[in-house]
């Protein structure tokens, strides 16, 4: 059995929760830009002429007037996630264009780690839908969308650079974001690139090229910023060291703590937290 129950409907679009048993089906189209969040299980889609898998904690994004079969298969257990349809003008008056960003679409993409819609989302369909706020929600995912579809913009020209058929685009675009939320979720530990070439199934040498290219930065990079980033919160708490600081960061000493928050930010942690923490 596959159930939707409808939270909320207005002109700027319809919230429905969905849940399937094992083996269900459920075939529907699309009534505005569609979000398809799965917060358990996996969920399959039949769209034009495309199998897409979309496990929990992923988001699929469907244009209007799409038809679309769903279901999970009989072995697994059940899912269950979030239908949200926009009201595509809606959208387009707070992201011109954003039916033309075919990158956009039919992708499922990861991005817990970082990306406030699929955390938006996850916390929704853990909490449930705050009626009392209606219209306020689908305004805030909206441009949260909006953050997203940003991204992908700017990771347009890289991939386009790499190939130019959408279906391969789409398929990088995945890694890069499985990539990208794995750095996010794990920045503490030590992460090397053959184990992040693995983790998205390409050579370290052309997934290293590929990431720098479309995200202007090496995967070491966006893990030293998101470090520095987690630095200057711990340093606010004055009871903690700054040794327990860098090993709470995954560094092997405090010298090599203290090294690479002054390359960062010009200056020693302690002579930041005397600065800035009153």
């Amino acid at each position: 059995m596959f159930s939707v129950k409808e939270k909320y409907q207005s002109s700027l679009g319809k919230v429905r929760f969905s849940q399937a048993m094992a083996g269900a089906r459920f075939g529907s189209e699309t009534k505005g830009l569609a979000l398809k969040y799965v917060a358990q299980g996996t969920e399959h889609y039949e769209i034009n002429q495309q199998n897409i898998s979309v496990q929990a904690g992923q988001l699929l994004i469907l244009p209007q007037d799409n038809k679309f079969a769903a279901f999970t298969d009989n072995h697994q257990g059940k899912a269950s996630g979030i239908c949200i349809d926009l009201d595509t003008d809606f959208v387009q008056g707070i992201i011109p264009d954003v039916v033309n960003l075919d990158l956009l679409f039919f992708v499922p993409f990861q991005g817990e780690g970082f990306l406030a819609l699929t955390q938006s989302l996850k916390y929704f369909s853990k909490h449930g839908f705050d009626e009392k706020l209606k219209d306020i929600h689908l305004e805030t995912w909206c441009a949260d969308l909006q953050q997203l579809a940003s991204m992908v913009h700017l990771l347009d020209s890289g991939l386009t650079k790499e190939t130019k058929k959408l279906s391969t685009q789409r398929c990088l675009l995945v890694k890069l974001f499985r990539a990208k939320n794995y750095i996010h979720h794990h920045y503490r530990q030590r992460i090397s690139l053959s184990l992040l070439s693995r983790h998205v199934g390409i050579s370290s040498f052309y997934f290293a090229r590929l990431f720098q290219a479309c995200f202007q930065q090496s995967p070491q990079q966006l893990q030293v910023a998101l470090r520095m980033q987690a630095a200057v919160v711990l340093l606010q708490e004055h009871k903690r060291s700054l040794s327990d600081i860098a090993y709470t960061l995954g560094y092997c000493d405090l010298a090599s703590f203290s090294n690479q928050f002054k390359q960062h930010y010009q200056e020693s942690p302690s002579l930041w937290r005397k600065t800035h923490c009153l």
